[in-house]
């Protein structure tokens, strides 16, 4: 009711018929008013309650996305770690590699100088006799008997330096054997890492485990990535004699025979040695 009177208080109050006739039209406006207000309260009430319901999904929807973007910046700090572990890796393993070649190369430079000096000695008593190449007068044997494939050539470009050899692929193990009669001036035996490499592990200046055999007249061979040497030091060896075993060791992605000649101390196409 819009006022505080009763509709039975407000008919009993009238003075005559005429005014009981107009606060009954007035009870009836008052009803209708009071209807009204409540059909619109109602009204008002139902938007609120629809409006309630859409914000109430909105906010689980907003709750569920905000969830997705945590999952997903979750999985995405996660991956950033990831990369940046694997970032360091690499990091590192260039680091190593680095570490790795110049270790090499001064192993290499200290086989290089221990060659020079070698043969300074020589020419120095007289034993050094030749300076150009001439094929041995029984011809050198295939260092690496039943096996003839090449991998890689003489002189063949590595991008940094040309292959001063040829690479003899054989399975490991396999027999390794003196080119032609000599003395063995150097043994590296010291390279344990026998498995193919994606660089260097830096033995034995890149040579891994190695003999170095002086034929004479200027003339020396050297064998490279051997799994083991069978061979020390001074040892006399003859032409086919077993010195070692095929392997994987220094700077070798799999295994084979580095198969290097050289005169005086200066490095020639081995192939020169046999017959074409």
């Amino acid at each position: 009711m819009a006022g505080s009177a009763s509709d039975l208080e407000i008919i009993l109050g009238a003075k005559d018929f005429s005014d009981l006739i107009d606060k009954a039209q007035l009870i009836k406006r008052l009803s209708d008013y009071d209807k009204n207000l409540i059909d619109e309260l109602n009204q008002n009430l139902e938007k609120i309650s629809d409006q309630k319901s859409l914000l109430e999904n909105d906010k689980l929807k907003l709750e569920e996305q905000n969830q997705s973007l945590q999952e997903d910046l979750d999985d995405l700090n996660e991956l950033l770690d990831e990369n940046k572990e694997a970032l360091d890796d690499l990091y590192k393993a260039n680091d190593d590699a680095e570490d790795a070649i110049k270790q090499a190369e001064l192993e290499s430079k200290e086989i290089n100088d221990k060659i020079t000096q070698y043969y300074k000695q020589l020419a120095q008593s007289s034993s050094l006799t030749s300076d150009s190449i001439t094929v041995s007068k029984t011809g050198y044997t295939w260092p690496c008997p039943g096996n003839y494939t090449l991998t890689s050539l003489w002189n063949e470009d590595r991008t940094t330096y040309n292959h001063g050899a040829i690479d003899i692929g054989a399975g490991y193990g396999s027999q390794i054997v003196a080119a032609y009669d000599g003395t063995v001036i150097d043994v590296f035996s010291g390279c344990s890492h026998n498995w193919g490499k994606a660089s260097s592990c830096g033995c034995g200046g890149g040579y891994g485990n190695y003999v170095m055999i002086d034929h004479g007249n200027g003339k020396m061979t050297i064998y490279g990535h051997l799994t083991t040497a069978t061979v020390e030091v001074g040892e006399k060896v003859k032409t086919g004699q077993t010195i070692g075993f095929v392997g994987s060791t220094g700077n070798s992605t799999g295994p084979h025979l580095h198969f290097e000649c050289r005169l005086g101390g200066v490095k020639y196409n081995p192939m020169l040695e046999y017959a074409q």
